[in-house]
């Protein structure tokens, strides 16, 4: 008779007090930066190139496009390679174009030095070591959380990797994602 009044609570937040430092620091970032609780895919290729080679950085735009389209998605705050833009300085002013399109007229190389240039994405965006990239989603509502993650799990695993590039999920999204599945099962 007392399972009619139980509910399921994903949350990793659920495991603290609401008076608890860490969620009230939480809250107000949220409320100042308007952060949500992302989901985080991570593409690591441990070829010499790292990163930086056609084919990864394809399936980076691949898999961001793919990901923009879930409904629960904001494309308007996901963070990739295949979107965000090299800002460099020019006689004239500033140049902006998104990483991606310096694809179309130079190498990977020339991916990877707009990178190092611009060096807020070193150590965010692309690791130091230039063996991964993260692509950074951003949800609307945490609630739909599990179906999110199922929809990238689904097109994070149409890819067959070469057994040096390794496709993660992971972030506070992709656990509240997985726990209320697994808590289903």
């Amino acid at each position: 008779t007392g399972f009619t009044k139980l509910s399921k609570d994903t949350r990793a937040d659920a495991f603290l007090s609401q008076d608890n430092p860490v969620l009230v620091y939480k809250d107000k970032v949220k409320e100042i930066f308007g952060l949500s609780d992302p989901i985080v895919i991570a593409i690591q290729d441990h070829s010499a190139a790292g990163i930086f080679n056609v084919r990864t950085l394809q399936m980076v735009a691949d898999i961001t496009e793919a990901v923009n389209q879930i409904d629960n998605v904001n494309q308007d705050r996901t963070i990739s390679l295949a979107i965000d833009k090299s800002i460099t300085g020019t006689a004239d002013g500033m140049e902006v174009k998104p990483f991606l399109e310096l694809l179309e007229e130079g190498t990977p190389k020339d991916i990877a030095q707009a990178v190092h240039d611009f060096p807020v994405y070193e150590g965010i965006l692309v690791s130091r070591d230039r063996k991964m990239t993260l692509i950074i989603l951003e949800l609307f509502d945490d609630d739909l959380a599990e179906l999110t993650y199922q929809k990238v799990m689904e097109i994070t695993g149409q890819y067959e990797t070469p057994h040096f590039v390794n496709i993660y999920v992971a972030g506070e999204g992709a656990v509240l994602g997985y726990l209320s599945h697994y808590i289903d099962e």
